[in-house]
């Protein structure tokens, strides 16, 4: 009898997320626009967006 669809467990290898590192200089331009960015929203000049509404499946509760 083939196993059942609900059971069947499958694995596949994967190679990982590609990141980068980056110099000092950059990483403290990265920190400065997240803080101005912060400060933006804080002080209400940020405009607030929403992407598009998605399903998504949830565990069941118990």
């Amino acid at each position: 009898m083939p196993p059942s669809p609900t059971t069947a467990t499958a694995f596949a290898w994967s190679a990982g997320r590609t990141s980068y590192a980056y110099p000092e200089p950059l990483q403290q331009q990265e920190q400065a626009l997240k803080e101005a960015q912060r400060l933006a929203v804080a002080a209400g000049v940020a405009t607030e967006k929403h992407g598009k509404a998605f399903w998504t499946i949830k565990p069941g509760r118990s």
